[in-house]
């Protein structure tokens, strides 16, 4: 994660009989077993993808487009080996805080032109899933990505 900006870390989905997380980072391994096909998208789709690990969180910057109602989607900087774009589904919680609002993910054939989106940063506090520096304790199962103006 340090020394790479493949967004393909996010693109996981959820494992059938284990409780669903609805943070950034998958939980295990096992959550990525649908993923062989994703890698790192190739130059010139997005303009300077980037996430970093800081002490505040994770840094994500993605292009975002409103869905309807308060879901959004956001793409990553990683596609299919067919070249098929890769994008989650957010919620927005107000403000400038929104959630991981599923764990399946969306290729560019659901989503019109992913790089029209509004192009924003988002933190993601803490780390590790479903530990108290990565979800409110008030709200375990649900995480937040603050999205800063």
């Amino acid at each position: 994660m340090k020394q790479s900006n493949d967004q393909s870390i996010f693109a996981w989905r959820g494992v059938s009989n284990k409780p669903t997380h609805l943070g950034l980072l998958a939980p295990s391994p096992s959550y990525f077993r649908d993923s062989h096909s994703i890698v790192q998208q190739r130059s010139g789709i997005q303009a300077q993808p980037y996430f970093s690990v800081t002490n505040y969180g994770v840094l994500l910057r993605a292009p975002l487009q409103k869905v309807e109602g308060k879901v959004w989607r956001a793409a990553l900087a990683c596609q299919s080996d067919m070249g098929a774009r890769i994008c989650i589904s957010l919620k927005h919680e107000g403000g400038d805080q929104y959630s991981k609002e599923s764990d399946s993910l969306w290729d560019v054939a659901t989503v019109a032109n992913p790089n029209a989106g509004l192009t924003r940063k988002m933190y993601t506090f803490g780390t590790l899933p479903f530990s108290p520096t990565f979800c409110p304790p008030w709200r375990p199962q649900k995480c937040v990505l603050h999205v800063p103006r």
